[in-house]
C-alpha cells in the first residue's frame, strides 16, 4: 500500500530506477551499530547519485532538479546483517524550459562505463566520509579498505 501511495500520489509520472548500494562485510556490523553512520552513508549515496545526474544531464544548469526516496535495509532476505540501502530515484532531472516552467530531461539507457562512474564516485565518498569518522582508514583509496 505505501509504494502505491507514493507511485500514486508522490511521484511524478517520469522514469524510475532502483538503485542499490551493498557494501563490504568490514563495514556491515559498524554501519549497524554505530547509531547515525548509516544515515551519513544513506546522504552520501543520495547527493553522490543527485550530483551524478546532474553531471550527466545539465553541467552547466544550477537549477535542475532531481529526486529520490532511500530506503535502508538492515539484513538480507534470509535475515544475515547486511545493511544496504534502495534508492529509488527519478531518472533525469527537472530542468526549466523557454517558459520557465520544468521540463523532464530523461537519463535513457545506461552503459557499463556509467554505472562504474557512479560506483566510483560513491565508493571514495563514502570511503572518506567514514574515514573522517575514524571508521576506516583510508591511506590510499586503491588499497583494499581496512576497517579499524
Amino acid at each position: 500500500q505505501t509504494t502505491h501511495n507514493l507511485l500514486a500520489h508522490v511521484s511524478p509520472a517520469a522514469p524510475l530506477r532502483q538503485w542499490v548500494l551493498s557494501l563490504p562485510y568490514a563495514l556491515r556490523a559498524p554501519l549497524a551499530y554505530e547509531p547515525g553512520l548509516m544515515g551519513v552513508v544513506a546522504r552520501v549515496f543520495a547527493d553522490s547519485l543527485l550530483r551524478w545526474y546532474g553531471r550527466r544531464l545539465a553541467p552547466n544548469n544550477g537549477t535542475a532538479q532531481g529526486g529520490l526516496l532511500t530506503v535502508i535495509q538492515r539484513s538480507s532476505g534470509d535475515m544475515r546483517l547486511n545493511p544496504h540501502l534502495h534508492v529509488v530515484a527519478l531518472d533525469g532531472l527537472y530542468i526549466a524550459g523557454a517558459d520557465g516552467r520544468p521540463v523532464f530531461r530523461a537519463l535513457g539507457h545506461l552503459k557499463t562505463d556509467e554505472v562504474a562512474d557512479v560506483v566510483q564516485v560513491v565508493k571514495i565518498r563514502v570511503l572518506k566520509a567514514l574515514g573522517r569518522r575514524g571508521v576506516v582508514r583510508v591511506s590510499a583509496l586503491r588499497e583494499p579498505l581496512q576497517p579499524k
